[in-house]
């Protein structure tokens, strides 16, 4: 049955949540008309009169509505399809937010000739929106939990499996549980007495150091054989081949993969781009950028603005600005450090502009004198890069473009991410940099803005164990004379 039960998971479930979810606007946008039209004229009207009206007066904005929703949700990947509920509400709400956005404007551009009486309407219809789709969402969440309910297998270094079991637990996706934990060395090689455990799970994680044989090995069965999806942890050499173009040499085929710079275009294209916004960002932004540095100066009289170098493209040093968070008398080995969540060197004040990411505005003038980019990997400090070169030297890569004031790593990781988890977003930035990249990642840094956990880290880090017991499971070893295989059930 797993074919059959992939279609859960498929293009057609897919078109079909998202023709849900342009009726949901639709009916939100006509409950407004009719509430409106009742309070003017004191009675409900038929629906297919409301349509036929405005449908019909107002097409041009129906259709921009129309093409603002399909834009917001393809940005902000709304869907339940492999997400849990709460991240794909809080997408769907950043949707609607700016999918609203022009017809809020153009009611109170032009009032007097507008689909409502008031422009204060479209705030309702925002309102209305809310509530649709929490509802919407919420009960197709449930029937997706229902009918696709997954357990999964994971397989790889012992270190590799905990860190990335950790993860799913902590995703909250309740139709998505882990079933198998097995432990694979370096020097061990696979047999076919894994292929039980493979056989009764939906999904197959493979961690980043697994021998290649035995991600073949495991490949062969899992996803050519059967029809189980299998989810790499990717190394270097993966990200390298994304995006490859097939080619041929006589009768080779080959794979084409262009190399981890930024073209020249794409180059020019940036900083024209990081020119324009900059110089917008600095005067849009002026009059919060003079209260923060206001507040900042009154709490404490020291410095408003924390420089502190970091490195940009190609590993040459510059200084970053920001607006200071922290205490202002430290050592240079405490400026060094890393901040975690609760550290004490950071004000009452620092906490509110680091969780809304204030305290980054200053770096639009790094953008300006061109260190930085908008978008491209974060840059580190020099006690970070230093330590993470010595444990991966390919953290070097991250040089080849200009670091940028957010990034790939930024919107899908935490503060607290790891250089080498972060190392994985940034090569893949470089690979995959292209405009509309670059417009995504903006797009989504607003959600994060509104992220505590991403701008401050978590509040508590509990281990594997720590985190399967508070869900109410427990690990059982099962007993195989190869490998060290754990079931993951209820207590």
């Amino acid at each position: 049955m797993s074919q059959y039960k992939a279609l859960w998971q498929g293009s057609l479930i897919r078109v079909f949540e998202y023709v849900l979810d342009i009726f949901v606007m639709v009916l939100s946008f006509f409950t407004v008309i009719q509430i409106d039209m009742f309070f003017a004229y004191n009675e409900f009207f038929t629906w297919d009169l409301i349509i036929g009206l405005h449908w019909y007066h107002y097409w041009q904005i129906a259709a921009v509505y129309l093409l603002a929703t399909a834009f917001m949700f393809k940005m902000y990947q709304t869907t339940l399809i492999n997400n849990s509920f709460r991240n794909a509400l809080q997408s769907t709400f950043a949707a609607i937010l700016f999918m609203n956005t022009p017809l809020i404007l153009f009611g109170f551009i032009n009032p007097t000739n507008f689909i409502f009486s008031t422009p204060y309407y479209t705030f309702l219809v925002v309102g209305v929106e809310f509530i649709l789709y929490a509802i919407y969402k919420y009960l197709f969440y449930r029937i997706l939990g229902h009918f696709n309910r997954q357990e999964v297998l994971m397989i790889g270094p012992k270190n590799e499996v905990l860190e990335l079991a950790k993860k799913f637990l902590l995703t909250q996706d309740r139709s998505k549980k882990i079933k198998y934990l097995i432990y694979v060395e370096p020097n061990q090689v696979l047999d076919e007495s894994i292929y039980c455990y493979i056989d009764e799970v939906d999904k197959v994680f493979i961690t980043e150091s697994l021998d290649m044989n035995n991600k073949e090995f495991i490949l062969d069965h899992a996803s050519f054989t059967n029809f189980k999806e299998v989810i790499v942890v990717p190394k270097k050499t993966d990200i390298f081949l994304l995006k490859s173009k097939f080619d041929t040499l006589d009768d080779a085929m080959l794979l084409r993969s262009q190399n981890m710079h930024l073209s020249f275009e794409m180059r020019f294209i940036k900083r024209t781009i990081d020119l324009i916004v900059s110089i917008l960002g600095l005067i849009i932004f002026a009059v919060p950028m003079l209260l923060v540095a206001l507040i900042v100066k009154l709490q404490d009289g020291g410095p408003v603005f924390y420089k502190q170098e970091r490195f940009k493209r190609n590993n040459e040093p510059f200084y970053i600005y920001k607006f200071r968070s922290m205490t202002h008398k430290q050592t240079y080995e405490m400026e060094q450090t890393l901040a975690t969540h609760n550290d004490p060197r950071i004000t009452k004040f620092g906490r509110i502009i680091r969780a809304t990411r204030l305290d980054e505005l200053p770096q639009l003038f790094n953008v300006l004198k061109g260190d930085m980019t908008l978008v491209g990997p974060r840059p580190f400090m020099k006690s970070v890069v230093d330590e993470a070169m010595d444990k991966n030297p390919d953290f070097r890569y991250r040089s080849n473009v200009k670091p940028g004031i957010t990034g790939l790593s930024h919107v899908y990781g935490r503060y607290d991410t790891t250089p080498e988890e972060r190392l994985r977003y940034d090569l893949l930035y470089v690979r995959q940099c292209n405009l509309w990249l670059d417009i995504k990642i903006m797009f989504l840094t607003i959600i994060i803005i509104f992220n505590k956990e991403a701008g401050l880290g978590r509040s508590r880090e509990l281990s594997f164990e720590e985190l399967l017991n508070e869900k109410g499971r427990a690990l059982t070893k099962v007993d195989h004379q190869l490998y060290d295989i754990f079931l993951v059930s209820n207590k």
